[in-house]
């Protein structure tokens, strides 16, 4: 496989361009600093939403009930695989367009074929789940339909670049799942982890019908649906989706290949341990992320456009080291709050360090993937880097036997696909200029980490640190993103 092998990215122009890139848009198109304010909202209330979540839950569960109550929410992180592309095709399919370019009567058969393939699935499903007599598997067969539901509207909305209600809209589970917990944190004694499986599922289910709602307001219907003479075209949808799935389902088992490995090879109180600390790395990613959502409509508008492609790493990069300081309040709150998961800090402080690799590869390889029509080398791509990161993470297990070492292998893993990803995207990354970026953010934040005693102190002054770094590399491009 093809990798790419200039060592520089030279000709770029600073100042100018990046702030055409993130101020300016053509007029038919929408504004990326209008979308990315919009979703960026929504996912701050996400995150305030999910803070209580994943810190309510390991105080009221036992570290077994936390353990089984992570499994689930592991398995129904593959939903997606029983779309079998349908979703992604969608948002492939209508990705650039407004929706007054959208043909209604199409868009709904569309949408009725999909119920009917997922409430086929989800009865398959069930049956084999009670088969096993697994109380997890069979409520992770009755969330497959709510979630998938609930991604093709959100995955459309995305590709049309309704970020408004798409905003309002990812909210919902979150929130719902916040004042649910609440309310069972008052009977803590009387649940286990089947209850937050069930909240969760309903969740999920009440975001689907809200959204069911209010896209039959904004996309009524013109004559007739006649769904079944839409099947050949639907055929079409899940074929072009297809790769972008299974590349998708790929990058899942990616980002949680030490979760599995764990959950198969070591105790019950090890997975439990594990997955709190990637849930506290989800206090991140929720707010970084909204970006991913934002770029794709926004690439599908910018094809040619190679300068800007190329400079939304640098915003994405100095977003994301400004993200490392806050393992100093989360390692308070663990403290504080969860003295039984003590062991996950060392963990999170290594997780964390993925976060500038995640970012690139999640919001703009993926993304630029689906734009370059590039599915298929996603998968094979996707295959490649789960393999790596899936040997790394064998090693560290048969070698060191520690939570630990997992993490960093994850951290390894991450920064391969970041350094060396494939030509075809069109990457021309600047090793040696980012591997020194890197490694300075990465040198004062696990030196600070180290040698601050006090987490306030240490806090400010990573914050103030990384925050120089960037002024030094990354000067026109942080000045420009204050400013505004």
């Amino acid at each position: 496989m093809p990798f790419c092998k200039s060592p520089c990215l030279k000709g770029i122009p600073k100042v100018g361009n990046f702030s055409e890139l993130i101020g300016v848009c053509d007029k038919d198109s929408m504004s990326l600093r209008k979308d990315f304010t919009k979703v960026a909202g929504s996912n701050l209330l996400l995150l305030l939403a999910s803070t209580l979540n994943n810190f309510i839950l390991p105080m009221i569960l036992s570290v077994v009930d936390y353990a089984n109550y992570k499994s689930y929410i592991l398995y129904a992180s593959f939903s997606g695989l029983f779309h079998l592309g349908f979703v992604d095709g969608i948002n492939l399919k209508y990705g650039g367009q407004h929706v007054s370019q959208i043909d209604r009567n199409s868009f709904w058969s569309e949408h009725h074929l999909f119920f009917l393939f997922q409430t086929a699935i989800t009865a398959l499903l069930f049956v084999v789940a009670a088969a096993s007599h697994s109380w997890v598997l069979m409520l992770f067969a009755l969330s497959v339909m709510p979630i998938n539901m609930q991604s093709f509207f959100l995955f459309f909305l995305q590709a049309v670049g309704e970020f408004g209600l798409y905003a309002k809209c990812v909210i919902i589970v979150p929130s719902l799942m916040c004042l649910f917990t609440c309310v069972a944190f008052a009977f803590h004694s009387l649940v286990d982890y089947s209850v937050f499986c069930l909240i969760y599922l309903t969740s999920y289910l009440i975001s689907w019908l809200t959204l069911e709602r209010r896209l039959r307001g904004r996309l009524p219907l013109v004559s007739s649906l006649k769904p079944f003479k839409q099947f050949r075209a639907c055929k079409s949808i899940v074929f072009s989706g297809f790769f972008i799935m299974m590349g998708t389902i790929v990058f899942t088992f990616f980002m949680t290949a030490g979760r599995w490995l764990i959950k198969w090879l070591m105790d019950d109180a090890s997975f439990a341990i594990y997955s709190i600390a990637a849930s506290l790395l989800g206090f991140v990613l929720i707010f970084v992320n909204a970006v991913n959502k934002v770029f794709y409509p926004y690439l599908c508008r910018q094809k040619e456009n190679e300068t800007k492609k190329k400079l939304l790493i640098d915003m994405l990069l100095v977003i994301a080291t400004l993200s490392l300081p806050f393992f100093f309040p989360m390692k308070v709150a663990i403290y504080f709050f969860l003295p039984n998961y003590i062991n996950a800090v060392d963990i999170v402080k290594y997780l964390l360090l993925t976060l500038p690799a995640v970012i690139i590869i999640q919001s703009y390889y993926v993304n630029l993937y689906k734009v370059k029509k590039l599915e298929r080398q996603y998968l094979k791509d996707g295959i490649l880097y789960a393999s790596i990161s899936l040997v790394l993470n064998i090693m560290a297990f048969y070698f060191f036997r520690s939570l630990t070492s997992i993490a960093i292998a994850a951290v390894i893993s991450s920064y391969i696909w970041f350094l060396f990803p494939n030509r075809r995207i069109h990457i021309v990354s600047r090793r040696l200029f980012l591997f020194l970026y890197l490694i300075s953010v990465f040198g004062v934040f696990l030196s600070v980490e180290t040698f601050v005693g006090n987490d306030m102190m240490a806090f400010l002054v990573s914050l103030f640190v990384i925050t120089l770094i960037n002024t030094i590399f990354y000067q026109p491009e942080l000045k420009t993103i204050f400013s505004r």
